[in-house]
């Protein structure tokens, strides 16, 4: 399957198995440095260092050259911003979240209920784009999409997928007017508690 930016369907899985590499080794916060990095996250040297250039230029990695050090050649070292780390710690609740769909769905037998929390990850990585964008008001359309693509839609697209094929082991068992209803009624409050507070 081919796609509009020319990336085949395990293009597109490489890449996002591979930011995510990145993103776990250096959302610790502190320095690391190139083959440290490689190592950790087990990826080659040339998508290593394609990814440092793509997260440098999105501003979620700083690169700093250590001339003060004495050793040559000088070490660079590569550290995430306060947006990379918090998205580290989102990843981990994604991670935690797909970890436990299937116990979820088997006991309730309740998709929609599991798809309120999946919405509710997706409210915090907007967060995430959002505070990078009072950093850095001139984001291109392809920049942005890359925040979109990388913290709402690849986290949503994960969990729903594996909400759908853990609903599928137990369709049988799931009462679906029964769960649109009690979700419809969840989401009307949610509707009306947003609106309430609108007008005050």
């Amino acid at each position: 399957m081919s796609h509009k930016n020319g990336m085949g369907e395990n293009q597109i899985k490489q890449m996002i198995s591979s930011r995510r590499a990145i993103t776990k080794v250096l959302s610790d916060g502190t320095p690391h440095q190139f083959n440290e990095i490689t190592i950790e996250s087990k990826l080659s040297a040339p998508t290593t260092s394609k990814r440092l250039k793509e997260f440098i230029k999105m501003g979620l990695i700083t690169k700093e050259i250590d001339t003060k050090s004495g050793k040559y050649p000088y070490p660079v070292f590569y550290t995430a911003t306060e947006e990379l780390v918090e998205a580290g710690t989102n990843r981990r609740i994604v991670d935690d979240l797909s970890g436990a769909i299937d116990k979820y769905v088997a006991r309730d037998k309740n998709p929609f209920a599991l798809l309120v929390s999946i919405n509710g990850i997706s409210e915090i990585t907007l967060e995430n784009i959002l505070l990078s964008l009072k950093k850095n008001k001139n984001l291109t359309k392809s920049e942005l999409f890359f925040y979109w693509d990388m913290w709402v839609l690849e986290p949503y697209r994960e969990l729903t997928l594996k909400l759908v094929e853990e609903s599928m082991k137990v369709i049988d068992d799931i009462d679906i007017e029964k769960c649109q209803k009690i979700s419809y009624e969840a989401m009307q409050n949610a509707i009306s508690k947003m609106l309430k507070r609108s007008a005050e």
